[in-house]
């Protein structure tokens, strides 16, 4: 389980971040998500090792922070996930943004 506030406990909110990136130390793997699928949530329970769970498609997902973004000032706009689906597996970018 990890959860997802801010310094005091406090929730984030719209516009306060693009994205979240969490390692799982057991597992040595990360995850990128769009901070939008996220926001609201208190928590987020990640299973690495199970196929088909509802993050998998977060898991690695390093192509999402090279994607070109549609910009409004300063803060990043992440597509939606229908409108720009996600490709597949062996579409993605396998290199770690450094």
């Amino acid at each position: 389980m990890c959860p997802l506030h801010g310094f005091g406990h406090r929730l984030y909110r719209a516009g306060e971040l693009d994205y979240f990136a969490i390692y799982v130390v057991p597992a040595e793997v990360w995850y990128i998500f769009p901070a939008k699928r996220l926001l609201g949530l208190s928590a987020v329970s990640l299973t690495p090792d199970r196929k088909g769970y509802k993050y998998e498609r977060y898991k690695e997902a390093w192509w999402l922070l090279l994607r070109e973004h549609k910009r409004r000032g300063s803060r990043t706009i992440v597509p939606d996930e229908e409108a720009d689906p996600i490709p597949p597996v062996e579409e993605r970018s396998d290199r770690r943004v450094q």
